[in-house]
């Protein structure tokens, strides 16, 4: 008796993604998860600091919203960058950012800390004393003033290589001319102003 002949089927199997599923040759759909957004990146921060509010702002994913510690900060929009002002307290402040899509997925948070600091600092210490009447053009001011601070003579920031000063001011008028000084520190915090009289003569 004759055998029947066995004849090889090879079943190729179709599968195309429509939409955002795997749609198979039967026709069946196979949802697919998006990847959620990538994490929002956070610019520079002025830190530390003695303001109360402060505006961060940087880069994003486009369609995407920012939320601040949960709370929407900037809507969904088609934009890839972002900006959010922030209140802050006396101490360290710690934010925790995170951009969100369309379907509610969130992304890994971007996380900044600022420090505020509303302390002055100490004034300058003037050591020794000018003379208070000259007939010179100009005096020599020496002191020191606290780690990490700079020197504020007359509203300007005098670049120091220490703690200590000697600095020579100019007496520009006869008279009562009039020296104010003052430490500033990294927060832009300014102490109280000494001010030195000295009365050139001629």
């Amino acid at each position: 008796m004759r055998r029947p002949a066995v004849v090889d089927v090879a079943v190729a199997v179709v599968v195309t993604i429509v939409a955002g599923a795997f749609v198979g040759a039967a026709g069946a759909c196979v949802p697919t998860t998006p990847a959620p957004p990538e994490p929002p990146v956070i610019g520079l921060v002025e830190t530390p600091t003695h303001d109360k509010v402060q505006l961060l702002r940087g880069s994003k994913q486009a369609g995407t919203a920012i939320d601040i510690d949960g709370v929407v900060a900037v809507s969904l929009d088609g934009e890839n960058t972002w900006e959010a002002p922030v209140a802050l307290v006396e101490g360290l402040n710690t934010f925790n950012v995170v951009a969100s899509d369309a379907r509610g997925q969130l992304s890994q948070p971007a996380t900044v800390a600022i420090l505020v600091d509303t302390d002055a600092p100490s004034p300058p210490v003037i050591d020794p004393a000018p003379p208070t009447r000259t007939q010179d053009a100009s005096v020599i001011i020496a002191g020191s003033i606290g780690e990490s601070e700079r020197l504020v003579i007359d509203g300007d920031v005098v670049p120091l290589q220490s703690t200590t000063f000697s600095l020579a001011r100019d007496l520009p008028i006869l008279g009562d001319n009039t020296i104010r000084l003052a430490s500033r520190d990294l927060a832009g915090n300014e102490s109280s102003v000494v001010e030195l009289h000295v009365d050139r003569v001629a």
